[in-house]
């Protein structure tokens, strides 16, 4: 669980932290296909379903054609068997069965149509193979078709029809011809139309899914930018800017985001003037009580205790009862004058270290470590240090004095921490990183940020610094900042660490 500090109006106001997304009806925010995957999926559907109902028209149509194109065929081969058998009729020099296979031959040059033909006794008349695949018929142009699977046959071709012509020769009859029809031919047409067909649609259709890819890519990239940018803000990244994209709709959109950022980096940098300049008022309002306690209290504490012990040498010296009571009165004002002045440099330390800015931040750390062990005894504290040995500066000092002083004093009052680790390093002298690690009870869910807090937030983001806070993994709570430095010379030495 990690915790994004809101922004000092917010955190004053008790705004909730505009960062978090939220949704009506406690729908996740971003959740959902893409809009380019919406996209493709409707037009792959409204594909799918334009070949489904071309492909119910294209069957329905090619049935009906097939029920014509075999019943025009029967009739054909009826009229070509119905006049052979009227020059059999009227001829009677040829044989019968001559006659007859002459018949068969004609007949067995057609197409879509089986046969059958019989002799007066029932004998069936066979018809050479050459003339049933004679070059140029159409019974060898049938074998140029590939054959259509079964189901395609099953669905297209319509149910066989048959006719039985008799053939007489006067009141003789010499022969039987039995018709069928014969689809196959003309399905195995439909068939090697259909797969033209289908191939052109499905390379259409994959031609049509890669553009259709290719140009939202282009028109949504765009969109994408966007929601890149509005990450940027999220991140109180405001200075990115987009580029206007060729859609006019979506330029709208760039145009105003441009405008939101631009005002909002100049909210942001008025926020920022003015955190710092109530982090400089308070430090000075710090800078000058500490310099009236120190000035005009302690002095006065000072005065005080020396009256005292003059009073306590005058009584000590009279030796009379009166005189003891006095001596005990002197030294109760010495006591408690020694309190308030154990407490007034409490109060200084406080409000101002006094050496800061004037000494190497990790020995200002390290005077910080004894005043906590001091005031809790009990905790186990750590410094890890790998500074320069050098003062970044009154501003960058008292801002990483403050943060840890504020940290380790979250922990043991509110975590209830026995140990706490504190970690400074500077890298490269370009940016500074504060962590501080303890095992308290960590983050409350939901609890807003004290005033403690806010501060620390505000210091950090006053010096253009970025604090997180998070629980970790083991329990506890890890507060981790980091500042931006400006390089500077060290104050004549080198200090590898701090105290530990």
């Amino acid at each position: 669980m990690s915790l994004v500090l809101p922004s000092p109006s917010a955190a004053r106001s008790g705004l909730a932290d505009p960062a978090a997304p939220t949704c009506p009806k406690g729908r996740r925010v971003g959740s959902g296909a893409s809009l380019r995957r919406r996209i493709v999926i409707a037009v792959v559907t409204a594909t799918a379903l334009t070949f489904a109902a071309a492909a119910v028209v294209f069957i329905l149509n090619a049935r009906h054609a097939v029920r014509l194109e075999t019943a025009r065929a029967l009739e054909s081969a009826e009229r070509l068997v119905r006049e052979a058998a009227r020059d059999l009729e009227i001829s009677s020099s040829s044989e019968p069965r001559a006659a007859l296979a002459v018949l068969a031959a004609d007949i067995a040059r057609t197409r879509h149509v089986s046969f059958g033909v019989t002799d007066g006794a029932g004998r069936s008349i066979p018809i050479p193979p050459a003339v049933k695949r004679a070059p140029g018929s159409e019974a060898d142009d049938y074998d140029d078709w590939r054959p259509a699977p079964g189901w395609f046959h099953d669905l297209i071709a319509p149910a066989p029809t048959q006719r039985r012509i008799d053939l007489f020769r006067g009141v003789t009859r010499i022969g039987v011809v039995m018709l069928s029809t014969r689809p196959e031919d003309e399905v195995a047409e439909v068939w090697a139309d259909a797969l033209a067909l289908g191939f052109v649609a499905v390379g259409g259709a994959c031609a049509l899914m890669v553009i259709l890819i290719l140009v939202l890519g282009r028109i949504l990239r765009p969109i994408s930018e966007l929601g890149d940018a509005l990450q940027s803000l999220e991140r109180a990244d405001y200075t990115v800017r987009l580029e206007h994209p060729p859609v006019a709709e979506l330029d709208i959109l760039v145009q105003r985001f441009n405008r939101l950022a631009e005002a909002l980096h100049e909210t942001h940098s008025e926020n920022r003037r003015l955190a710092s300049s109530l982090i400089t008022v308070q430090d000075d309002e710090r800078r000058r009580l500490a310099m009236e306690l120190h000035d005009e209290f302690g002095p006065c504490l000072f005065g005080v205790r020396a009256h005292a012990g003059a009073i306590l040498q005058a009584a000590e010296a009279d030796g009379g009862p009166g005189g003891s009571r006095i001596a005990a009165c002197a030294r109760d004002i010495m006591a408690v004058s020694d309190k308030l002045q154990v407490a007034n440099r409490t109060i200084l330390a406080d409000l101002q270290p006094m050496c800061l800015g004037q000494v190497p931040l990790d020995e200002l750390l390290g005077g910080l470590g004894v005043t906590i062990r001091r005031t809790a005894p009990d905790l186990a504290l750590t410094f890890d240090l790998e500074l320069p040995g050098r003062s970044y500066g009154e501003r960058v000092d008292l801002t990483v004095y403050r943060s840890i002083q504020e940290s380790v004093l979250n922990a043991v009052k509110h975590g209830r921490a026995s140990s706490v680790r504190v970690a400074v390093v500077d890298r490269a002298g370009l940016l500074l990183t504060v962590t501080v690690e303890d095992d308290g009870s960590g983050l409350r869910p939901g609890a807003p940020p004290g005033y403690g807090l806010a501060g620390m937030r505000d210091r950090i983001h006053a010096i253009g610094g970025s604090l997180d806070i998070a629980d970790l993994a083991g329990g506890g709570t890890r507060v981790r900042a980091r500042i931006p430095l400006e390089p500077g010379p060290p104050l004549g030495r080198s200090a590898g660490g701090g105290e530990r």
